[in-house]
Formats: C-alpha cells, structure tokens, sequence
C-alpha cells in the first residue's frame, strides 16, 4: 500500500493498523510523521482553520484568485542595415608592393583666430566719470608749486635715531583704502608734498591714485597685463611712467590727463613682456626685458631702443642706474643667481661683461643702489636679504645677510627691500609674520622699527616711502593701501 492512501484513510479517520503489509513497509521515523501529520491535522480541525478557508474562498472574486497571465514580449525588429560594399584586399595580402603614389585627400584645417594685440600703441585720455573729473582737476592744480618742508621732521637731515623715533610714532592714516580691483603690483608715494598723493599699479594693469586728504580714489587702465613699475619723472613730476607685463612703456600726463605710448615690444615675439624701468636722464630710460637684455631707450631719436644689452639669458628682473655715476647700471636676475654691474660705455649689443658680480644661491626679486651709491640691497628666493659694500667698483664685499622669509606663494606680490629714497642707512621690506607689519632695518641688519595696526589684517608686501615725510604706504592683495604717517604733517607754500 502506497504512503498516499495511507494518509487518506488516517484522514478519514480509518485504522491503518487493519493492513499488516503497511505496517510492515513503513519505517519507525515514517510511522512518527504520519503520526505527527495526523495530530496537526485534528489541531486544525478544532480550530476550523479549513473551514474559514472555504468561507474566504467563496467571498474573494475568482478574477483575484487566478494570476494574471504574462504578456508574450514583442519581439525586436532589427534595424535595417544597407549591405556595404566589399572592400578590395590589401596588397600586402595580394603580394604585391605598396603604390607610392596614392593620394590621401586633407581635410581643410581652419586656423585659430590669431592673438589681437589691445595694447596702448598711441595715446589714451585719462577717461573718467563727470563727477570725478572736477576732483581730478583740482588736485592736479597743487602739483608743480614749490613748497619748503617744515625742517623739524625733515627725514632727510634727520640723524638715525630721530628717524626712528619718528617712525616709531607712525600711526594709520585711515583704514585700508581700495585703489585698484585686484592684487597690488607696484606702488609709489608721490614725491610733491603739497598733497599726499598714492599711485599703485595691478595685476590686471590698472593705474590707481588715492588723494589722501580728499579720500578720492581715481582709477584707470592703461595696460593689459600686470603694472611692474611705478615712477615719477623727476624733471616734471605731473608725468608718471609705468611698465607692464604686456610689453609697454607708457607715461601718464597729469596735466593734459592723457596716456601715450613711450614703447612696445613687438607683439609677435614669443618673451615680450617688460619687468623694469629706469630714467637716465630727462630723455634717456633703461628697459628691463623678460628675455635678460637691458634696452637703451632714447627719446630725442625715435620710440625704439637703440641698443639691446644682453645681460642674463633670461629673466632680468630689476635695472637701476648708478644714483652718482650714470655710466653704471645694476641688474638683477629673476632665473639665475646674481646681481650685476655694467660699465654702459663697454657694453654693446653682443657681449657685456660685468664690473661686478654678486653671486646668490636663487634667484632674485630686486637689487637697488643706496642713494649714495656704495650699497647694494638685494631680495632673493633663498629667504635672505643681503647688503654689499662697493666703494670701489672693482670688487663688492657681502656687508650683512639678514634671514628673512621670502615665500610669498602665487597669491601675493613678491618682497622687494626697498631703501628709503633719502637716506643711505635705512630699508624697509613687507613680512609674513603675524600680526601683520611693516619692518624697519639699518644697513647694519637691525630691525629698529615695525608699523603695526589692528586694522592692517593683511600682508603688504610692496611698498613705498616719501624722500622728506613720514609717510609709508603698503599694497595689499585686494588692491587696499595700508599708509603710516605721522600724527600731524606741516607744509609751507613759497609765494
């Protein structure tokens, strides 16, 4: 007898014990399950668990019950695909040699929109708006009179320690003053003291003047490139000169509010771009190149450079001529590692060979004469600032080496440790240190002054200071001036 049936009979209540066979057939462990079947089966009885199944099944729609059949999928309609035609064999295939005389069609290729040069090529007028242009004027009109300081703070005269007690008592002009829109490259006290006047140059080429005593700020944009260098011609100070990364020399007239152009490098060069600049005399300028050659810039003959000189290989950074001996001139190299001094008498456009060197372990940022000329200040990327001796040009001795931490990153200008324009014992540099400062040395490496200021939170790391006033100004990042003056500033108008 089959296990079915005799689940079948135990459901219906009958013996299985009756058929010996079965008994016979089923196993211990087979005769617990059916047992353990059955009593699950009177447990569900007692509950009437089947018969509340049955009632369900009689209320629920038979449509519930039965599952909806599956969809027969579409099948997919292949694209058509145009039957291509058969390519021939290679030759190589076909043991034949290559055909040297197939030729291969080029596509046309367009050639990319040149470079235009916006350069400032000719001239520019100081464009401004109507409310400003009445300002402008005005503080124009004070420039060209001669005025005498009051000697009582004439920095000039001064001994060291009164200098320093003076500086010492510097104090903010105001709070920080946005000049240009954007990080600042160049800046300069103007020399007239009738009016405290500040130029900065940006990175973005914009020439900015702050009247101080007026607070009115003037803003114009001569370059398209990064301003270098600022400076005043000392024969006619309403002219201010500047050279940008863009490969101009440009002069601004303060007078005629007009911009011209001094000279341009030749926009197609590949290294155009100019770094420095430097006034001979009241005609005659040398030009700092990106390429290391110092040009000869005379204006009684044309807008070209009479004579290149090949200084370094590349990257001359800074140029002065000697404040005495005009003869001689001092370059600084940005790439290589040394400053030197030419005799411009010996140069000549294929070979210049230096009266001194000054050896350095990186590069250089800047390396200026003393007012007297028996100094020399340099910057470097070896995180020093040094002073040479030349008293004698034949040979510079290293006078001091003064550790100080030039890193100034991507974001801000570089340091230049500028001497004071007046004095040949004094130099000023910006600093990394917090809080934030303006330090002071002697040409022995003394710190004898720092210009603090709880509102000056940012780096200046260019600089400038007036030849006979206690004035000191600081370029920001941001385009904002930090200016140290003294408490009260007395002038006299000559009649």
């Amino acid at each position: 007898m089959s296990k079915r049936k005799i689940l079948k009979r135990i459901n219906n209540g009958q013996d299985s014990s009756s058929d010996s066979d079965s008994d016979c057939e089923l196993s211990a462990y087979e005769k617990m399950r059916l047992k353990n079947i059955e009593e699950r089966d009177i447990l569900l009885r007692n509950l009437g668990i089947a018969k509340a199944v049955e009632d369900f099944n009689a209320v629920v729609p038979k449509s519930i019950q039965s599952p909806t059949p599956r969809k027969t999928p579409t099948p997919r309609v292949k694209n058509h695909v145009a039957d291509l035609p058969r390519r021939e064999p290679s030759r190589r295939i076909r043991n034949m040699k290559a055909d040297t005389n197939i030729y291969i069609k080029e596509e046309p290729i367009t050639d990319e929109e040149e470079e235009e040069d916006k350069r400032l090529l000719d001239s520019l007028p100081m464009a401004m708006e109507d409310e400003q242009s009445k300002d402008f004027i005005t503080m124009l009109k004070d420039i060209k009179q001669e005025v005498v300081y009051d000697p009582l703070i004439n920095l000039k005269e001064s001994s060291l320690k009164k200098f320093q007690e003076a500086m010492m008592c510097l104090k903010m002009y105001s709070e920080p003053r946005k000049v240009v829109p954007k990080r600042i490259q160049s800046i300069l006290v103007h020399p007239i003291v009738t009016k405290k006047l500040i130029l900065t140059g940006s990175c973005s080429g914009h020439l900015g003047l702050w009247d101080l005593e007026a607070d009115s700020v003037f803003e114009f944009r001569p370059h398209q490139c990064a301003t270098n260098c600022l400076s005043v011609n000392p024969f006619d100070q309403t002219k201010i000169f500047s050279t940008s990364l863009d490969g101009t020399f440009v002069c601004a007239d303060l007078e005629t509010c007009l911009f011209s152009s001094v000279y341009a490098t030749d926009f197609g060069d590949k290294i155009r771009h100019l770094t420095w600049h430097d006034q001979l005399n009241h005609k005659t300028f040398l030009i700092c190149h990106g390429n290391g050659k110092i040009g000869l810039l005379d204006l009684r003959y044309s807008k070209k450079i009479t004579t290149w000189i090949p200084c370094f290989e590349r990257s001359a950074r800074t140029v002065q001529h000697h404040p005495i001996m005009d003869q001689y001139f001092l370059v600084s190299s940005g790439a290589g590692s040394s400053c030197n001094i030419y005799d411009i008498r010996q140069c000549s456009a294929r070979k210049a060979i230096p009266v001194i060197e000054m050896d350095h372990k990186k590069g250089l940022t800047s390396a200026f004469f003393s007012p007297a000329g028996d100094q020399v200040l340099s910057t470097s990327n070896d995180d020093c600032v040094r002073i040479y001796s030349i008293s004698h040009f034949y040979k510079a001795s290293l006078k001091k080496t003064i550790p100080h931490n030039n890193h100034t990153g991507r974001w801000l200008s570089v340091f230049k440790a500028m001497w004071h324009p007046s004095r040949n014992d004094v130099f000023f540099i910006g600093s990394l240190l917090n809080p934030r400062r303006i330090q002071i040395y002697n040409n022995n490496g003394k710190l004898i002054s720092e210009l603090r200021n709880e509102a000056m939170t940012t780096i200046s790391p260019v600089l400038s200071a007036h030849a006979v006033l206690p004035i000191i100004a600081g370029g920001n990042s941001s385009g904002k001036v930090h200016v140290f003056v003294a408490p009260e500033i007395k002038t006299e108008i000559m009649d």
